[in-house]
């Protein structure tokens, strides 16, 4: 079976993306008053929950590491 026969139809891969990311500690909300996005991201440890605003202010490599950082709680 190639690469190609194994890809999701896009309902499914954006499924798949949203349950990796709970996995990983990270669940997205929109503020009902501002409708800003914005990721909850729990501590490894569970002690600790960020908020953080999903926008243009900062680069997605930037943003990724971010986040990456605050799930594995690494520096």
């Amino acid at each position: 079976m190639s690469v190609k026969d194994e890809t999701l139809p896009k309902d499914d891969n954006v499924s798949l993306q949203l349950h990796l990311y709970r996995k990983l500690g990270i669940q997205f909300i929109e503020d009902e008053t501002t409708h800003e996005l914005k990721a909850r991201i729990e501590s490894p440890d569970g002690n600790d929950i960020h908020t953080v605003v999903i926008d243009d202010r900062h680069s997605q490599y930037f943003m990724t590491n971010h986040l990456w950082e605050l799930t594995t709680g690494s520096s």
